[in-house]
């Protein structure tokens, strides 16, 4: 059931000369290796950066496009959908062009009359047996297989009538995220690959031959990985479709907003599809080389490091959880000890009169995890399995070391920290680490916490409880760490945030803020690298990018927020001037500009920066004995799917969560009625 990796290229220290093809009569130098498909992409993806190189041999070739089903290039080739056969000089047939290596002097052709009869002979076999229930399809609008019988299909089939029906094929359920209709599976195998390559779940594959062939996993259970979601965008039919967003809209009637995720602190490209003001759904960005705009075409390169085209189900379900329990309207706690509506003025003046009154040393603030660092968007490169973890650990001359942060937390933190310190200073000992290469990281698990370090946001959550104040301020703070035993008796509590969770509860003022769909913000991500479009383009497109590089570098909101929330940097520009402590900004582009001046190095890409945590570490605390035991405290992450505030309020989650627990206590237990409902 495991499908085949590809081997590995040998690394040899020569660089091998590029050999000489001829795409559609046009000449063109390539690397030895490359399959024919993948020298198309290379023309089509280079048009953008070497069009004042290559104009004439690049503007021919641009129209050109070769149809494919089962070729993905982040997964290993197949080569068994068969649509992407081209002509080959010399060859009796036509070749499948993602698994045909090119050679040298070869000529290829992929629009000739030979070419189309023969992808109009495969896309006649594929829809023999594909059911024609595009209008109840939600993959409508998306479908590749729709795409391609448009310019390969026919009205009429000639083999219906020797055959006695349609093949129909009983539905898996895998899982409450993933919907399944395998009546229209074209066996592409994109689903098993990835399950196998990427997510690390080698029971999804296929069983049987033939007409029987069918994919799933045998003995029908919960697909038991993070990354599940991902086949379906993976898939190019209809075949395995989203269960939550089953039935809601088409493509057509949404509207996309590109974003950045907040789940976690890898920083992943989002794209928000809403309607009328309504968040329907959160796909991956998709880094294909079929650009539909020069914007596409910039970031491209851009953002195809950070994530690939690869979210978690957090990122992709939790969204659901945007629409619940969200805080309207300002909030204020009577006498009887309960919050009622207030408005903002009302609201803002009760906070900025206990500001007033308590003094400083008896004041804190809190951030939460799901906060944003200003406007300005700093993206970072982790591409690990690229860069890091694949060069280094196969060569093991470039030796790297990841730690959580929460390791370096509590009794043992020093300890471990002193360990780690004297294992890198050996390593780098031995003279073979570049010095420019960091060998030490730190792994943080929240959005905001690398770019809180950075403009010099120190925690402070065990100070409070070992002091307790009278006045917190917090700020998406909804974790539940801090609670009113570790206060004063009398201590006034702020919440700004936008869901009434457990910072809401124990809070005098509540503040409604926005959420990361509803504002724009800057999100800095786990690895410490600013990463700006990696080519040096013509002067031209220079002074062109000088105009337009903060705008594709940014986030924007997809959606209003509900009711009378603002944004985060409004609220708090606004209660300063209640205050009397006005902040110098009052738009967006002030604030950029003081974020530069507080952080520099957030509004310069490409550089490589320290996420700031050593620097603290080295601040606040001494080394420690090594005597101590540094067992990890936590080996496996149980609550997944509510790690924070959106997933907790999220159906989609809870269901995702039951289903998890459920499959861990017995994997194959019979899921059919387990899952009925979802």
């Amino acid at each position: 059931m495991r499908c085949g990796r590809i081997p590995a290229r040998h690394q040899s220290s020569t660089i091998p000369e590029k050999i000489e093809v001829f795409i559609d009569d046009k000449k063109i130098l390539v690397d030895p290796g490359l399959t024919i498909l993948q020298v198309y992409f290379l023309i089509v993806y280079y048009l953008f950066w070497y069009i004042h190189k290559q104009t004439i041999q690049a503007c021919a070739l641009v129209g050109v496009d070769i149809p494919r089903f089962c070729y993905h290039d982040r997964l290993s080739i197949a080569g068994n959908c068969r649509m992407c056969l081209v002509e080959v000089e010399k060859s009796v047939k036509p070749v499948a062009s993602c698994a045909m290596p090119v050679m040298k002097g070869m000529k290829v052709k992929t629009n000739s009359e030979f070419v189309r009869k023969a992808r109009e002979g495969v896309m006649e076999f594929l829809l023999n047996n594909h059911p024609l229930d595009c209008p109840i399809c939600d993959q409508g609008g998306e479908c590749d297989l729709q795409d391609q019988s448009v310019a390969f299909g026919s009205d009429r089939g000639r083999l219906q009538s020797q055959l006695d029906g349609k093949r129909a094929v009983e539905d898996k359920n895998i899982g409450p995220l993933v919907k399944t209709v395998m009546t229209r599976c074209i066996q592409c195998t994109r689903c098993v690959r990835f399950a196998n390559e990427v997510a690390a779940f080698p029971d999804f594959g296929t069983t049987g031959r033939g007409v029987d062939l069918q994919i799933g996993t045998y003995v029908e259970k919960f697909f038991a990985s993070e990354l599940s979601g991902n086949i379906i965008d993976l898939c190019p039919v209809g075949a395995l479709t989203s269960k939550p967003y089953s039935f809601m809209a088409r493509p057509w009637e949404t509207r996309k907003t590109e974003s950045i995720d907040v789940m976690d602190a890898t920083g992943s490209n989002i794209v928000l599809s809403h309607r009328t003001g309504e968040l329907l759904r959160v796909i991956p960005k998709m880094n294909d080389v079929r650009f539909s705009s020069l914007k596409q075409a910039f970031t491209h390169r851009y953002s195809q490091n950070i994530n690939e085209e690869w979210i978690s189900d957090l990122t992709r379900f939790a969204i659901d959880g945007l629409k619940t329990q969200r805080l309207l309207t300002p909030m204020i706690k009577g006498q009887n000890g309960i919050l009622r509506p207030a408005s903002w003025e009302e609201a803002l003046f009760a906070v900025a009169v206990k500001m007033r009154e308590i003094p400083a040393d008896r004041k804190a603030a809190v951030v939460g995890g799901l906060c944003d660092v200003g406007i300005f968007t700093k993206f970072y490169n982790s591409n690990f399995k690229k860069s890091i973890f694949l060069k280094r650990l196969l060569s093991a001359n470039r030796p790297m070391i990841m730690v959580g942060s929460a390791a370096l937390k509590g009794e043992s933190g020093a300890a471990v920290l002193t360990k780690l310190q004297e294992l890198t200073a050996k390593i780098r000992g031995n003279g073979s680490v570049d010095p420019s290469r960091k060998v030490l990281n730190v792994l943080h698990r929240w959005a905001s916490q690398v770019g809180a370090l950075d403009i010099g946001y120190k925690a402070g959550v065990s100070a409070i409880r070992a002091k307790p104040v009278k006045f917190l301020y917090m700020l998406g703070a909804d974790e539940g760490k801090i609670t009113k035993q570790n206060l004063d008796p009398q201590a006034f509590i702020v919440y700004q945030g936008h869901h009434g969770d457990a910072g809401a509860e124990i809070a005098d003022v509540v503040l409604p803020g926005a959420a990361y769909t509803e504002k724009e913000g800057t999100y800095v991500n786990t690895e410490g690298r600013a990463q700006r479009f990696n080519f040096n383009p013509p002067i031209y497109l220079k002074i062109i990018f000088s105009t337009c590089l903060s705008y594709l570098l940014r986030t924007m909101p997809a959606v209003s927020p509900p009711g009378d929330a603002r944004d985060d940097w409004k609220i708090i520009r606004a209660l300063s001037e209640v205050v009397g402590k006005v902040l110098p900004y009052d738009n967006i582009k002030q604030l950029r500009m003081r974020m530069a001046e507080v952080a520099p190095h957030l509004v310069r890409y490409g550089n490589i920066e320290s996420a700031g945590y050593f620097t603290q570490a080295a601040q606040l605390s001494q080394p420690g004995s090594t005597n101590v035991d540094v067992t990890p405290a936590q080996k496996e992450l149980s609550d997944f799917y509510i790690t924070n505030v959106i997933a907790r309020h999220s159906s989609s989650m809870a269901q995702a969560k039951k289903a998890a627990i459920r499959a861990k206590e017995d994997p194959y237990v019979e899921t059919s009625s387990f899952y009925a409902h979802a």
